[in-house]
C-alpha cells in the first residue's frame, strides 16, 4: 500500500507538469483488488491533488476486471469515496474476467479498456468484431467512455472507430517512452482520441 500511495503522488505531481503541454490530459493509473481495502487511500489521493492543485477529473484509476471482483465486499464502498472526490474510474481489461453486468453498473465506472486481446487480430475474426462491437454498444449505454487496448494498425484502428470506440491505445499510435521524451511528444500532440494518423493522435 506504500508504494502504492507513492506511485500515486508521483504520477500526480507528473500530471501537473503534462497539463503544461496539454491541459486536457488525463493521466492513468493502475490500481490493485488489495488497494480497495486501504481506507486511507481516497484522502491520500485528495491531498496530493490539492498540493499540486491537479483537478481530480484528470486522474483515471484503473483496476482490472478480476481484481474488481475480488475486492467487491470494498469496491462500492472505496468507488463512491472516488467518485465524491472526483478522480475517475476504468474497468481494465475487460472480458477477462467474470463480473455480471448487474455488478459493473451497480459499481459505476467513467472507463472501460476493451482488453488486447479482442483487438489484436480483429480484421480476420468475426467473433471479436462481435465482441468489440457489443463492448462497445454497452459502454455507451452505461454513457462510459470505452478504450481499445492493443491497436497496432491502421485497420485495427478503423474498425474500432466505426463501432464508436473513443480512444485507441497501442504501438500504432506510439510505443511506450521515457517520461522526458514523452513530454516532448506531448507537446506536439494535442489531439486526443481514436484517429488514424498516428503522427496527429494520442494513444489515449
Amino acid at each position: 500500500m506504500e508504494i502504492t500511495e507513492w506511485v500515486l503522488s508521483e504520477c500526480i505531481a507528473l500530471q501537473a507538469k503534462l497539463q503544461e503541454f496539454a491541459p486536457k490530459h488525463v493521466i492513468s493509473i493502475n490500481i490493485s483488488g488489495r488497494d480497495l481495502s486501504n481506507k486511507s487511500l481516497p484522502t491520500h489521493i485528495l491531498t496530493s491533488l490539492q498540493e499540486q492543485r491537479v483537478a481530480p477529473s484528470s486522474i483515471m484509476l484503473e483496476l482490472t476486471e478480476s481484481a474488481t471482483i475480488g475486492g467487491q465486499r470494498n469496491a462500492k464502498t472505496v468507488f463512491d469515496e472516488f467518485r465524491r472526490i472526483g478522480v475517475k474510474l476504468a474497468i481494465d481489461d475487460f472480458g477477462t474476467g467474470y463480473s455480471s453486468l448487474a455488478y459493473l453498473s451497480y459499481l459505476g465506472f467513467n472507463e472501460l479498456k476493451i482488453d488486447k486481446q479482442f483487438v489484436h487480430n480483429i480484421a480476420d475474426s468475426p467473433k471479436d468484431q462481435s465482441i468489440c462491437q457489443a463492448t462497445c454498444d454497452l459502454a455507451q449505454s452505461l454513457q462510459a467512455m470505452v478504450v481499445a487496448e492493443g491497436i497496432e494498425s491502421l485497420s485495427d484502428a478503423q474498425y474500432m472507430r466505426s463501432y464508436g470506440c473513443d480512444i485507441g491505445q497501442g504501438y500504432y499510435f506510439a510505443k511506450p517512452m521515457p517520461v522526458a521524451q514523452y513530454m516532448q511528444w506531448l507537446s506536439q500532440h494535442h489531439d486526443f482520441g481514436l484517429g488514424l494518423d498516428p503522427k496527429s493522435q494520442s494513444n489515449g
